[in-house]
């Protein structure tokens, strides 16, 4: 029982620093949050699997090829991921019927702001990245019907 009332004080104590330290910085907390940001949504999943955990050079010099090329894939696949959402949102976004208030949209909003402001990390995307694929489609549909359409004028 002890241990459980030191563990709630504790708590308070370090949520009042917490507050004081936002209060007292604000400034640094913003810049914090937006490099949160960034790094939840252009890091890779790649280093949640245990074997992509190394870095490029160690790649090479151990010769596993294959490993980093998996690794590539999955950087590739991200940023294909996330061009691809942009456009779709931007489209949502301009298009005759705004959908600024989709449900769809706001989920990914709320993860992304929520995400930026506490500790981040890429695999707290996973959740929202079914939401994402919904923009990433509509992104992808927009720009390969419109480059056929070019192609197809040629």
């Amino acid at each position: 029982q002890h241990e459980f009332l030191f563990s709630v004080k504790i708590n308070e104590v370090f949520m009042h620093k917490a507050v004081d330290n936002i209060r007292n910085n604000p400034l640094l907390f913003i810049k914090l949050s937006g490099k949160r940001f960034f790094r939840q949504w252009l890091a890779s999943n790649g280093n949640s699997f245990y074997v992509l955990r190394g870095t490029i050079g160690s790649y090479f010099l151990n010769k596993n090829y294959g490993v980093f090329f998996v690794k590539i894939f999955l950087v590739l696949l991200q940023l294909y991921i996330i061009v691809f959402a942009g456009i779709g949102v931007l489209f949502d976004f301009f298009a005759d019927k705004k959908n600024l208030f989709s449900p769809v949209l706001l989920s990914i909003i709320y993860s992304s702001f929520i995400s930026s402001i506490f500790m981040t990390s890429p695999r707290y995307q996973i959740p929202v990245l079914g939401l994402l694929f919904i923009y990433t489609a509509l992104g992808s549909q927009l720009v390969f019907s419109k480059l056929s359409r070019r192609q197809g004028s040629l």
